[in-house]
């Protein structure tokens, strides 16, 4: 929702693949006494079952780190932003970026499986990457348990 008059309900990503491809859709609301139902039921789901802990850091090297913990599902998400995104790419090298993010999340994909086997970890992370036109993003999310290891996971990957 943008205000009491407008609301968008869908997930729809606006790049070529998710509208043409996958045939992604949203509704547009506009005046409709549908849009304070919705905004009754986020702010209720919102203040009871996704109330996380955020906190933000920054490695040495200047890297922002968030980690968000959800206690009600007992997991946490660690997303790294870099600067510099599809945008920062000289033309001769477009997508460096996108390759330079997917190389280092399979990289902590294959850190993990020695993570886990040394007993570091208990279960396996689940590791997005993402480049838009000014930033990279690799996201962790793991166990609350595990927060710890998937940090020493993301430490050693850089």
């Amino acid at each position: 929702m943008s205000d009491d008059l407008r609301g968008v309900v869908g997930s729809i990503n606006l790049d070529y693949r998710s509208l043409y491809l996958h045939y992604e859709c949203a509704a547009y609301l506009y005046r409709v006494p549908a849009l304070s139902d919705i905004k009754a039921d986020f702010a209720e789901t919102f203040a009871t079952e996704q109330q996380s802990r955020i906190s933000t850091k920054s490695l040495t090297n200047g890297i922002s780190i968030t980690h968000i913990q959800t206690p009600q599902r007992k997991k946490s998400a660690i997303t790294i932003q870099i600067q510099g995104g599809e945008s920062n790419s000289p033309e001769k090298f477009i997508g460096l970026e996108t390759l330079t993010v997917q190389c280092l999340a399979t990289n902590m994909q294959n850190l993990s499986k020695n993570f886990v086997n040394a007993g570091i970890i208990n279960e396996f992370p689940q590791i997005f990457s993402n480049t838009e036109l000014d930033t990279s993003k690799i996201t962790i999310i793991c166990k609350d348990n595990d927060f710890s290891g998937c940090m020493q996971l993301l430490i050693s990957a850089l």
